[in-house]
């Protein structure tokens, strides 16, 4: 399985949003239909969009539909490539922007598949998930996205979101469930944006789009244009008038919102580039131990910090005056009293000079 640095914040609790809360109005244009159906390039005749997600690298909207087909089409709408895999998928994620590979969420019964693009062939790896997500009359995997590491998915019968680590040779391990905010069921779609660190979550029956934070955390509720809103991908830029958000409707329609908004990509200088310290830490997720290393290439006053998901301290593991070379240190799941901390997502933080890096950490008790 290919993965990429990282884990993610799992969330710890979630504000509950009251059920009489106001979603605010759809804050993007009016939207365009894309992809449309039997025209050249377009969606083949009775495909029923299911689930989406865009590929930067490759420039392409990849979408699937319950009755097992996966299409890819360039961000206009057009180029369509088919593959007929069978079965039920219901969704679709990614891993790596520079890798071909694609994650499928299949219903009934619940899994996930890795697929490869390049090859149209599925690369053999398979999660079962029904022990989790295996829904009462068939209301079970219904979005799917990926988050620093981990995999979130949705369970349509209660709107819940479940936190995974899938490791290679088909091993689950089940992290988190968050509750569904508002207590909504029918969560159909859900996307996560690694700059600004939102979570998109789609209410089909409630033609609802709800952010929150990486953590689970409420920010905000809006109406959605159209109905059976199946899926949901956003293409973020350097500004507002940049963003596109699409929506994947199981009615067979796809449609385009420009001007989503979100909160810019920015970057600083005080922000070290991975290649300076190296920074990782093996095994990730760890029990009960981990081991940290990284490199500095000068003499530095530095210091190696944890934090929880929250960004609250917990730790400091070093401090002072650092020589120039590669280091490791162990980290035992502790807080700066001694005590074991719980199962969770935590964030070591090296500071060098100017330079900051950050890693994540998955402790599992």
């Amino acid at each position: 399985m290919r993965m990429i640095p990282g884990t993610s914040l799992v969330p710890a609790m979630l504000f509950f949003l009251p059920l009489a809360a106001l979603a605010l109005p759809w804050p993007a244009g009016s939207g365009m239909e894309i992809g449309w159906m039997d025209e050249p390039g377009g969606l083949p005749d009775g495909f029923e969009p299911s689930g989406i997600v865009h590929h930067p690298d490759r420039n392409s909207v990849i979408l699937v539909d319950d009755s097992g087909l996966l299409c890819e089409m360039d961000a206009s709408g057009g180029n369509a490539v088919i593959w007929d895999l069978g079965g039920d998928l219901e969704a679709i994620t990614r891993a790596d922007d520079s890798e071909s590979i694609v994650y499928l969420g299949v219903e009934n019964p619940d899994a996930v598949l890795e697929f490869d693009l390049n090859t149209g062939q599925a690369t053999g790896e398979e999660w079962d998930l029904t022990p989790w997500l295996d829904g009462p009359n068939n209301r079970g995997l219904e979005a799917l996205t990926y988050v620093n590491g981990l995999f979130y998915a949705g369970l349509q019968d209660s709107g819940q979101i479940f936190v995974f680590n899938l490791l290679p040779g088909g091993i689950v391990q089940h992290l988190a469930t968050t509750p569904s905010p508002g207590n909504r069921d029918d969560i159909s779609g859900l996307h996560f944006d690694f700059c600004s660190g939102t979570l998109y979550a789609v209410y089909d029956s409630h033609d609802v789009l709800i952010e929150m934070s990486e953590d689970g955390n409420f920010l905000r509720l809006f109406s959605l244009p159209g109905d059976t809103q199946e899926g949901v991908a956003l293409i973020g830029g350097s500004s507002t008038a940049e963003t596109s958000i699409f929506i994947a409707q199981d009615a067979g329609e796809v449609w385009r919102y420009e001007g989503y908004p979100i909160e810019p990509c920015e970057e600083t200088d005080a922000v070290a580039p991975a290649s300076l310290f190296h920074l990782s830490a093996w095994p990730n997720p760890f029990n009960p131990k981990v081991s940290i290393s990284f490199s500095l290439p000068s003499q530095e006053e530095a210091s190696l910090q944890v934090f929880d998901s929250s960004g609250r301290w917990i730790t400091t593991l070093l401090a002072g005056f650092i020589e120039a070379g590669q280091h490791r240190i162990q980290w035992e799941g502790r807080n700066e009293a001694g005590h074991a901390l719980p199962s969770g997502v935590y964030l070591i933080r090296l500071r060098a000079g100017a330079a900051t890096e950050t890693s994540r950490l998955v402790l599992i008790r």
